[in-house]
Formats: structure tokens, sequence, C-alpha cells
């Protein structure tokens, strides 16, 4: 991680300190992730509309996401490297170095087209057509 600077990484490498080394890469992984999986879900909301410009929106949303993942690992490792120059000899824990852990997680979920699949629209398109063309038709019990 820090090829230029041995003595960095033998002093975080001592048994007492590396266990909080790891919980601050860990915690930028997350960070990073997090920030990622919310540029990823703003990408997302538009996505649907390369389907007008005859782009297949999941190959375009892939191709998105792959070139935004590119940067995480130099961002983390840039992050933590930060952290870890600048913390003081006694620190203990995340919160001695100024760092808080989200109270929550997101979860998030992608389909390739909220549209459907032409399948499914054909199908759609068929249903309506045998049903007279207007919504299913509702029985009450």
């Amino acid at each position: 991680m820090w090829p230029d600077a041995p003595e960095l990484r033998e002093a975080w490498n001592a048994p007492g300190v590396r266990r909080l080394a790891l919980e601050v890469v860990l915690f930028h992984m997350d960070r990073a992730w997090t920030e990622h999986l919310g540029r990823m879900a703003a990408e997302r909301e538009g996505i649907h509309l390369r389907v007008l410009g005859r782009q297949n929106p999941l190959d375009e949303f892939t191709a998105l996401a792959a070139r935004d993942f590119q940067g995480i690992r130099a961002e983390v490792e840039e992050a933590v490297r930060r952290i870890l120059e600048e913390a003081p000899e006694d620190a203990a824990g995340l919160a001695d170095l100024g760092l808080r852990r989200p109270s929550s997680t997101w979860t998030y979920m992608v389909t390739d087209n909220p549209f459907g699949s032409e399948a499914d629209r054909v199908v759609e398109f068929l249903g309506r057509a045998v049903r007279g063309g207007g919504p299913p038709a509702v029985t009450y019990v």
C-alpha cells in the first residue's frame, strides 16, 4: 500500500495497532462503496432513457458502474494513508481518529429496464387486446 514508506508499514503492522489499521481500511472501503452505490443509484434514475437511443440500458449501466468502480481502490488507499499518517500514537479506535461509522446501511437493487423487455411489452399488449383494451376486470367477493 505504501511502497515509499516502509517505516509507516512497520509501525502500523505492530500487533497493538494492526487492528486499528484494519478498522480504518474497512471504514474507508465501506464509505467508498456507499458513495459508489449512491452514484449508481443516481445514474439508475435515467438509465432507462437509453432505450430511446437504441442502447441496451443494462450494458450502459454496467459500463458506467465499471468505470466508476475503477477509482475506488486508489481513493481508499489515499484516504487510509492520510488518516494513518496523521493518527496520534495513542489512538485506540475510530473515534480517536475522528471517524464515525454510519448508523444505517442502504441496499440498492438494479433492474435493466423499468419498462420490461420487448417480450414483456408484447405480452402486455396482447393481454390488453384480448381483454378488449381496458383494464383487467376486478371481481369483489
